[in-house]
């Protein structure tokens, strides 16, 4: 059984940047986001009033979301190369994501009482350059977390928190425990409980995101 968890785990992690975030029409009170998604690997979310389309893809060992302003056509590009831990803004170095602390798998017994239990926890650092939007900033802080895209990370930490961290921040700490809620005779659900800790010092979380 602990075989069979792993297995189902490596393919969560494998498909992190093939499974949008699930969240049609979610509503967030107070920072007004709403999120609509598609099956093309596009993600549609209304910041503030102004529309942005993130499109995921996977060129040349890099993961690539490209960022759409809907009201001015603008496009921005966040881009992690896989081999070198690179992150790229509009195809310029501007950060790196820390190497080591990768999720470490807890030894699970299957158990058929339904709770959430933790299966993994880890930690990476990111870091980017001044000047990129909050929208990107969102991209950025996703690529930690397998399988929950930046419309998550927005829905999470709000539109508010991301222009203060990308107005203010050249990276952070992205701490997470991933769990795991076993039902009998059907798959099981994972969600992460993951932080922000932004290079100025401030916390941002903890949040709960399902994926």
């Amino acid at each position: 059984m602990k075989k069979k968890i792993l297995v189902i785990m490596s393919l969560v992690l494998m498909l992190s940047w093939t499974l949008p975030y699930h969240a049609n029409a979610k509503t967030i009170s107070n920072d007004y986001v709403t999120g609509n998604i598609n099956k093309q690997e596009s993600e549609t979310v209304f910041i503030d009033g102004t529309s942005y389309t993130y499109d995921y893809s996977y060129e040349n060992n890099h993961r690539v979301i490209y960022v759409t302003n809907n009201n001015d056509n603008s496009v921005e590009k966040v881009s992690y190369n896989e081999n070198t831990s690179t992150i790229y803004y509009n195809d310029e170095v501007i950060g790196t994501l820390e190497k080591g602390n990768d999720i470490k798998f807890d030894n699970l017994e299957y158990s058929p009482n339904s709770t959430w239990k933790n299966i993994g926890s880890g930690s990476k650092y990111v870091s980017w350059a001044r000047g990129i939007t909050a929208a990107a900033v969102a991209a950025v802080i996703a690529i930690p977390l397998a399988s929950l895209n930046a419309v998550g990370v927005i829905a999470a930490m709000g539109t508010a928190a991301l222009g203060v961290i990308a107005a203010g921040a050249i990276g952070g700490t992205v701490k997470y425990t991933l769990q795991m809620y076993t039902i009998p005779n059907s798959a099981p659900l994972y969600r992460y409980v993951w932080s922000f800790r932004a290079s100025t010092g401030d916390n941002y979380g903890s949040y709960i995101s399902h994926i």
